[in-house]
Protein backbone atom coordinates (compact mmCIF):
# COMPACT_ATOMS: atom_id res chain seq x y z
CA UNK A 1 0.00 0.00 0.00
CA UNK A 2 1.02 3.63 -0.41
CA UNK A 3 0.00 6.80 1.42
CA UNK A 4 1.03 10.32 0.42
CA UNK A 5 0.37 13.55 2.30
CA UNK A 6 1.52 16.94 1.11
CA UNK A 7 2.47 20.33 2.55
CA UNK A 8 3.47 22.63 -0.30
CA UNK A 9 6.04 20.74 -2.34
CA UNK A 10 7.14 18.54 0.57
CA UNK A 11 5.54 15.11 0.49
CA UNK A 12 5.43 12.50 3.20
CA UNK A 13 5.28 9.13 1.51
CA UNK A 14 4.70 5.75 3.14
CA UNK A 15 5.24 2.67 0.99
CA UNK A 16 4.64 -0.88 2.26
CA UNK A 17 5.57 -4.10 0.54
CA UNK A 18 5.87 -7.71 1.67
CA UNK A 19 9.29 -7.23 3.29
CA UNK A 20 9.44 -3.59 4.41
CA UNK A 21 7.88 -0.19 4.90
CA UNK A 22 9.44 3.12 3.87
CA UNK A 23 8.62 6.58 5.22
CA UNK A 24 10.13 9.45 3.22
CA UNK A 25 9.91 13.22 3.27
CA UNK A 26 10.84 14.84 -0.02
CA UNK A 27 10.22 17.92 -2.09
CA UNK A 28 11.80 20.63 -4.17
CA UNK A 29 12.57 22.92 -1.24
CA UNK A 30 9.88 25.51 -1.93
CA UNK A 31 6.86 26.37 0.18
CA UNK A 32 7.00 25.57 3.91
CA UNK A 33 10.44 23.94 3.82
CA UNK A 34 12.08 26.58 1.60
CA UNK A 35 13.48 28.68 4.45
CA UNK A 36 13.43 26.15 7.25
CA UNK A 37 14.42 22.59 6.53
CA UNK A 38 13.49 21.40 9.99
CA UNK A 39 10.60 19.12 10.71
CA UNK A 40 9.76 15.97 12.50
CA UNK A 41 8.59 12.59 11.40
CA UNK A 42 7.41 10.53 14.32
CA UNK A 43 6.63 6.85 13.78
CA UNK A 44 4.78 5.18 16.66
CA UNK A 45 4.71 1.41 16.84
CA UNK A 46 3.57 -1.14 19.40
CA UNK A 47 6.62 -2.15 21.51
CA UNK A 48 6.42 -5.82 20.46
CA UNK A 49 6.49 -4.79 16.78
CA UNK A 50 9.33 -2.27 17.21
CA UNK A 51 11.62 -4.78 18.99
CA UNK A 52 11.51 -6.98 15.90
CA UNK A 53 12.29 -4.25 13.34
CA UNK A 54 15.36 -3.15 11.46
CA UNK A 55 15.05 0.62 11.03
CA UNK A 56 17.14 2.54 8.50
CA UNK A 57 17.16 6.35 8.69
CA UNK A 58 18.98 8.44 6.09
CA UNK A 59 18.92 12.22 5.81
CA UNK A 60 21.01 14.96 4.27
CA UNK A 61 21.02 17.64 6.96
CA UNK A 62 19.65 18.45 10.38
CA UNK A 63 19.63 16.79 13.77
CA UNK A 64 18.44 13.20 14.09
CA UNK A 65 17.06 11.85 17.36
CA UNK A 66 16.14 8.18 17.77
CA UNK A 67 14.71 6.79 21.01
CA UNK A 68 13.32 3.31 20.50
CA UNK A 69 13.72 -0.34 21.41
CA UNK A 70 14.55 -2.04 18.08
CA UNK A 71 16.23 -5.10 16.66
CA UNK A 72 18.57 -3.11 14.40
CA UNK A 73 19.21 0.57 13.74
CA UNK A 74 21.13 1.94 10.77
CA UNK A 75 21.29 5.75 10.73
CA UNK A 76 23.21 8.20 8.59
CA UNK A 77 23.29 11.91 7.94
CA UNK A 78 25.58 14.09 5.86
CA UNK A 79 25.39 17.01 8.28
CA UNK A 80 23.80 17.08 11.72
CA UNK A 81 24.02 15.66 15.21
CA UNK A 82 22.67 12.19 15.99
CA UNK A 83 21.25 11.50 19.46
CA UNK A 84 20.45 7.93 20.49
CA UNK A 85 18.28 6.42 23.22
CA UNK A 86 16.61 3.06 23.87
CA UNK A 87 17.97 -0.36 22.99
CA UNK A 88 18.83 -2.59 20.04
CA UNK A 89 20.65 -5.73 19.09
CA UNK A 90 22.76 -3.87 16.50
CA UNK A 91 23.41 -0.14 15.92
CA UNK A 92 25.35 1.40 13.01
CA UNK A 93 25.54 5.22 12.83
CA UNK A 94 27.55 7.30 10.35
CA UNK A 95 27.75 11.10 10.21
CA UNK A 96 29.62 13.32 7.77
CA UNK A 97 29.69 16.53 9.84
CA UNK A 98 28.25 16.39 13.36
CA UNK A 99 28.39 14.71 16.74
CA UNK A 100 27.01 11.36 17.89
CA UNK A 101 25.75 11.07 21.47
CA UNK A 102 23.31 9.28 23.74
CA UNK A 103 20.45 11.03 25.54
CA UNK A 104 20.35 8.28 28.17
CA UNK A 105 22.40 5.15 28.73
CA UNK A 106 21.54 2.72 25.93
CA UNK A 107 21.51 -1.08 25.79
CA UNK A 108 23.03 -2.78 22.76
CA UNK A 109 23.50 -6.54 22.89
CA UNK A 110 25.51 -7.44 19.77
CA UNK A 111 27.34 -4.56 18.07
CA UNK A 112 27.55 -0.78 18.15
CA UNK A 113 29.40 1.08 15.42
CA UNK A 114 29.56 4.88 15.21
CA UNK A 115 31.69 7.07 12.97
CA UNK A 116 31.84 10.77 12.22
CA UNK A 117 34.20 12.38 9.73
CA UNK A 118 34.04 15.80 11.42
CA UNK A 119 32.73 15.72 14.98
CA UNK A 120 32.93 13.86 18.26
CA UNK A 121 31.32 10.83 19.87
CA UNK A 122 30.04 10.58 23.45
CA UNK A 123 28.05 7.43 24.24
CA UNK A 124 27.08 5.63 27.44
CA UNK A 125 25.81 2.06 27.72
CA UNK A 126 23.63 0.52 30.42
CA UNK A 127 24.31 -2.88 28.82
CA UNK A 128 27.52 -3.26 26.82
CA UNK A 129 27.51 -4.83 23.37
CA UNK A 130 29.84 -7.66 22.40
CA UNK A 131 31.59 -5.19 20.04
CA UNK A 132 31.75 -1.40 20.34
CA UNK A 133 33.53 0.70 17.73
CA UNK A 134 33.63 4.52 17.90
CA UNK A 135 35.73 6.42 15.34
CA UNK A 136 35.76 10.22 15.07
CA UNK A 137 37.78 13.23 14.06
CA UNK A 138 37.15 14.90 17.45
CA UNK A 139 36.93 13.62 21.02
CA UNK A 140 35.65 10.08 21.66
CA UNK A 141 34.15 9.11 25.02
CA UNK A 142 32.70 5.63 25.61
CA UNK A 143 31.12 4.81 28.99
CA UNK A 144 30.55 1.13 29.72
CA UNK A 145 29.05 -0.64 32.75
CA UNK A 146 31.36 -2.23 35.29
CA UNK A 147 32.91 -4.36 36.39
CA UNK A 148 34.27 -5.50 33.02
CA UNK A 149 36.77 -6.65 31.97
CA UNK A 150 36.90 -5.47 28.34
CA UNK A 151 39.23 -6.03 25.41
CA UNK A 152 40.23 -2.43 24.69
CA UNK A 153 41.91 -0.66 21.79
CA UNK A 154 42.02 3.12 22.34
CA UNK A 155 44.06 5.55 20.23
CA UNK A 156 44.36 9.21 19.41
CA UNK A 157 46.22 9.36 16.09
CA UNK A 158 47.48 12.91 16.44
CA UNK A 159 48.38 12.69 20.14
CA UNK A 160 49.12 9.12 21.26
CA UNK A 161 49.16 10.14 24.94
CA UNK A 162 45.60 11.47 24.78
CA UNK A 163 43.92 8.07 25.15
CA UNK A 164 42.79 7.13 28.67
CA UNK A 165 41.23 3.84 29.76
CA UNK A 166 39.67 3.45 33.22
CA UNK A 167 37.97 0.05 32.78
CA UNK A 168 39.44 -3.33 33.70
CA UNK A 169 41.22 -4.71 30.65
CA UNK A 170 41.83 -8.25 29.42
CA UNK A 171 43.02 -10.08 26.32
CA UNK A 172 40.44 -12.86 26.83
CA UNK A 173 38.65 -13.39 23.46
CA UNK A 174 35.27 -13.96 25.15
CA UNK A 175 35.25 -10.48 26.78
CA UNK A 176 33.36 -7.58 25.14
CA UNK A 177 35.54 -5.52 22.79
CA UNK A 178 35.75 -1.70 22.80
CA UNK A 179 37.56 0.10 19.97
CA UNK A 180 37.80 3.90 20.22
CA UNK A 181 39.86 6.01 17.84
CA UNK A 182 40.19 9.73 17.20
CA UNK A 183 42.09 11.48 14.42
CA UNK A 184 42.72 14.69 16.38
CA UNK A 185 40.98 14.58 19.77
CA UNK A 186 41.11 12.85 23.13
CA UNK A 187 39.88 9.29 23.73
CA UNK A 188 38.34 8.09 27.00
CA UNK A 189 36.92 4.65 27.78
CA UNK A 190 35.43 4.83 31.27
CA UNK A 191 33.56 2.55 33.66
CA UNK A 192 30.14 3.93 34.59
CA UNK A 193 28.93 3.75 38.17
Amino acid sequence: SRMVTSTGDAQLTIVNDDASSRVALGGSGSGLFRFSRTGEIKVLLPPDVARGLKVTVTQRAGPLSIDADLDQLVAGTDSGAVTLGGSARRVDVSVGHGDISTSTRIAVTESFRASTESGGISVEFRAAPRTTEAIADGDVTVGVPGPGPYRVRARSERSPGKAMVTVRETTEPSAPEVIARSKSGNVLIAELH
